[in-house]
C-alpha cells in the first residue's frame, strides 16, 4: 500500500508518543500499536465507528 508507513522504534516506551503526535495529523488514518488501531483525524467515521463494535 503505498499510503502506509511503518516505523522501527529502538525504544518501545517512545512508541505512544509517536502515536500521539501521529493521530493529530490531519492525513493520518489510523496508528496501530501491537495490533491495536488508533484512529487519526484522516479517518472516516465508519472505521471508528467500527472501534465501539470491538
Amino acid at each position: 500500500d503505498d499510503s502506509r508507513v511503518l516505523f522501527l522504534l529502538q525504544d518501545g516506551s517512545q512508541a505512544y508518543e509517536v502515536k500521539d503526535y501521529l493521530v493529530q495529523q490531519d492525513r493520518c488514518q489510523e496508528v496501530t500499536i501491537d495490533n491495536r488501531p488508533y484512529y487519526g483525524k484522516g479517518a472516516k467515521d465508519t472505521q471508528k465507528a467500527n472501534v465501539q463494535d470491538l
